[in-house]
């Protein structure tokens, strides 16, 4: 089949999706293909006019480049930029780059860059900024001060008033007081020793960095989200004995909390399964989903926090084909959106559900269907005001593009 036959194919099996639905919550639903720029690793948040996409090219001269369109409240790109570019950046399917909107307008945004070209996992986090909507963007500064040609990256952003800027991210300068191993995100194999970090970012520079956990899961993305009593991180931790649970560390006032656990799973995971949390605030607390193994089984977990502290919640998903990649947007005062990555006739699928804050699914269907595989990357989730974009990289004969759909209630 050509590939313009089955590109054509799969934007029409999102449409008629939607029109399979039935029932009345589901007539509430409706699904849109976007037509996007771009070619992979994308990312997207809301803002108040429609959403900020951003997404990495690979140019003929071999630079990378970070480009962003603002979408309309219908998912149509309006504006099209670019960030930064370069030919010594680390770009990967797990790991990419993403922008968010702080609380003043600003728009803040970081790249990957490689530290130490012997060491193919050594790379650092820079951050950028925009106080003109992407029209000029600041000299990029390292987001960490420790200098170690180490692995920096599943950053994780949240605005946190006024200019500030709330990142937390995965660290590997501690490997250096070890063998000073790296790990590699295709096979999950890891002899390196993760820690997790966070720092603020401001007009004027990065303050507030600390150490928030000393040994973490070494490349499962973290998440961030805000509750009543403030920022809640979450990410895989990592155990002497390779237990690899979901757990959260809150910022209290000026201080953040001990490590805590999610519900556990209690996952003896010899390495790293690429796979993290994903949280969403909505009125009774957060919504967390993350995907572990149960007796052997894959499972998409949920929890909701409430009070300060986490209850289970029934799993969203489960079975052999189920990838997870998980990732949520707030919907309703009481509900969130997931997408995933789960299985549809032994073939990976895209699903989107919403999902209300005891666990119950008001409606679900599948996106897409995808090839198996990391060229899929991870799919992303925004949502405001009753309108959400979904977005991935769909691959095809002629390489990898992004897709989207527009979701309205």
């Amino acid at each position: 089949m050509p590939a313009r036959t089955s590109v054509f194919l799969a934007r029409l099996w999102v449409l008629f999706a939607a029109l399979l639905d039935a029932g009345a919550a589901l007539a509430e639903m409706r699904v849109q293909a976007l037509e996007l720029p771009g070619r992979a690793q994308p990312a997207v948040t809301a803002t108040a006019e429609g959403f900020l996409l951003s997404w990495i090219d690979r140019e003929a001269d071999g630079a990378s480049v970070l480009r962003f369109a603002e979408l309309d409240r219908d998912g149509r790109p309006a504006r099209l930029g670019e960030v930064a570019r370069g030919r010594d950046w680390f770009v990967n399917w797990a790991d990419f780059p993403s922008l968010t909107v702080a609380d003043n307008g600003d728009w803040v945004g970081f790249i990957l860059v490689r530290s130490e070209p012997a060491r193919p996992y050594a790379y650092d986090i820079l951050a950028t900024r925009s106080r003109d909507r992407g029209r000029s963007w600041s000299v990029p500064e390292r987001l960490h001060d420790d200098g170690t040609p180490t692995e920096h990256g599943f950053v994780s952003l949240l605005a946190d008033g006024d200019d500030r800027v709330l990142a937390v991210w995965l660290d590997g300068r501690r490997s250096m007081q070890t063998d000073g191993a790296g790990h590699d995100h295709d096979d999950g194999h890891s002899a390196a020793h993760t820690s997790l970090h966070t720092a603020v970012l401001t007009r004027t520079g990065i303050v507030e960095r600390q150490e928030l956990d000393e040994l973490t899961c070494d490349c499962c993305r973290t998440a961030l989200a805000r509750d009543q009593q403030g920022p809640v991180a979450l990410y895989r931790d990592r155990t002497r004995e390779e237990i690899r649970d979901v757990f959260e560390v809150a910022r209290l006032g000026t201080g953040w909390s001990a490590p805590r656990p999610l519900p556990p799973d209690r996952w003896n995971m010899p390495g790293c399964p690429v796979n993290g949390p994903a949280v969403a605030a909505l009125k009774p607390g957060l919504l967390a989903a993350w995907p572990t193994q149960d007796a052997g089984t894959p499972v998409l977990r949920l929890a909701l926090r409430a009070a300060g502290s986490w209850r289970p919640l029934p799993p969203l998903d489960r079975g052999p084909a189920l990838q997870g990649r998980v990732d949520l947007a707030a919907w309703t005062e009481d509900s969130v959106l997931a997408v995933w990555l789960g299985g549809e006739d032994d073939r990976p699928a895209l699903r989107l559900a919403e999902v209300d804050h005891l666990g119950k699914v008001r409606t679900a269907r599948t996106l897409a269907t995808l090839p198996a595989g990391r060229a899929t990357g991870m799919p992303r989730i925004a949502a405001r005001d009753g309108r959400a974009v979904v977005v991935w990289t769909q691959p095809d004969g002629q390489g990898p593009h992004l897709a989207g759909a527009l979701i309205r209630r």
